[in-house]
């Protein structure tokens, strides 16, 4: 199949794990995005974002959505939206079915913030938090002792 009639997924998929970046619908989204594409380019992965959403929680903001597609276009990565019941599950399933091995997320906004839950769930994984400053930090995750 010649480049012209593969589909634009099909072009930008060359590597076999992915640097995957959760989004919410949120305008200042688009700096997980970028710091994303600097991420997988540096380990050589490909870039992928998410929205997950409960479709029993919120309003969506679409215009934002709609902006962080555009800016995940630009930064040559796949933008999906996902909806479930429950968020922390389709985002645990989405880690393995793309083969992530990077995460990028933004900073937990509560106590019990989902992000935890998250993070835990694979302590294999790479995970980064974008910081105020624009850098990406790793996130130091403590093992409780057994």
């Amino acid at each position: 199949m010649s480049n012209s009639n593969k589909s634009y997924f099909e072009m930008e998929d060359k590597y076999s794990e992915c640097t995957l970046v959760c989004v919410t619908d949120q305008f200042r989204c688009e700096k997980l995005i970028k710091a994303g594409r600097l991420l997988a380019d540096k380990t050589r992965t490909n870039l992928y974002i998410f929205n997950v959403n409960s479709p029993i929680e919120k309003k969506t903001d679409f215009s934002a959505l709609e902006h962080l597609f555009n800016v995940s276009k630009e930064n040559k990565a796949v933008m999906n939206i996902f909806y479930g019941k429950n968020v922390l599950e389709v985002l645990k399933k989405l880690v393995g079915e793309y083969n992530a091995v990077n995460v990028v997320t933004g900073c937990p906004e509560s106590d019990n913030s989902i992000l935890d839950s998250f993070w835990a769930a694979f302590p294999g994984l790479d995970f980064y938090m974008l910081e105020s400053s624009g850098k990406l930090k790793k996130v130091q995750r403590t093992v409780a002792a057994v």
